[in-house]
């Protein structure tokens, strides 16, 4: 299946890769119709050293992003970025703004943890701790679905996948990592949520038929995962990305229970 984005144009050097953000974070602003502007200010790293107090995501590889009030940070590492598919580049870059769109509607994603889940889980001490770590993942993955349509609703599908699809890759070390954790059902159940931050996003793309070949290409990366993982994950998928009928505590608490079920009992 031919892809619908390009991978042969790249990102040539530092100079290219400030004027291509700069850019793409204009077109963003300008397709979005903000009524107040992003403030996003770019700085570019030359050395991984100058990253080593943030917190990176390995899932977003394009940019790690810093919020101070209203404004936003964004912090792009050469060694990353230069070499990568310009289409690439505009995917993630649309998919982190998005993102800090939808992390300013802070009224759209108010949770209350022990109000909605202590009393499905009764639990204590460090077991307590555990579940906070797997719930905020399971938050992700309703944030980083609501982020991917809004740059889908942009008309923006393509780079979108090209993103995606740059950033899959087999991993020997993830798999080994889960082969050790299977009968670990709680440590099982973590990383099932944090690799289903990209894939609810890449099940969605596939449905409203946009390259429905990145989803087979995902599932070949990752087919190390247990059949009845794979079905855990395709229903998280299915339930991050009904955001058009529940809210966002709702499709927390439901995203929670279908662990819960799969792998807490």
């Amino acid at each position: 299946m031919p892809h619908p984005f390009d991978l042969n144009s790249t990102v040539s050097s530092m100079e290219e890769l400030s004027s291509l953000v700069s850019r793409f974070v204009t077109e963003f602003e300008t397709g979005l119709s903000l009524k107040h502007p992003l403030n996003v200010d770019l700085l570019l790293h030359q050395r991984r050293s100058g990253l080593a107090d943030k917190h990176i995501d390995p899932s977003r590889p394009v940019v790690v992003t810093e919020q101070d009030g209203a404004e936003t940070v964004l912090h792009l590492h050469e060694s990353d970025l230069v070499g990568m598919p310009v289409s690439a580049l505009q995917g993630g870059l649309y998919l982190e703004l998005a993102a800090v769109v939808l992390g300013r509607q802070i009224e759209e994603f108010q949770f209350n943890f022990e109000k909605e889940i202590l009393p499905l889980f009764n639990i204590s001490g460090t077991a307590l701790q555990v579940i906070r770590y797997l719930v905020f993942h399971l938050e992700t993955i309703v944030k980083r679905v609501r982020a991917a349509q809004l740059v889908l609703d942009m008309d923006h599908g393509p780079p979108l996948c090209s993103y995606y699809y740059f950033t899959t890759s087999p991993s020997r070390e993830e798999s080994d990592s889960y082969e050790k954790l299977v009968p670990h059902d709680w440590t099982r159940a973590i990383f099932i949520s944090k690799k289903c931050r990209m894939h609810a996003a890449i099940t969605l793309l596939a449905r409203q038929g946009i390259f429905a070949g990145l989803d087979v290409y995902w599932w070949a990366c990752h087919d190390y995962f247990l059949p009845e993982d794979r079905r855990l994950m395709e229903e998280l998928a299915e339930i991050a990305a009904r955001f058009n009928q529940i809210g966002f505590s709702e499709q927390v608490v439901a995203l929670f229970k279908t662990v819960k079920s799969a792998l807490l009992v």
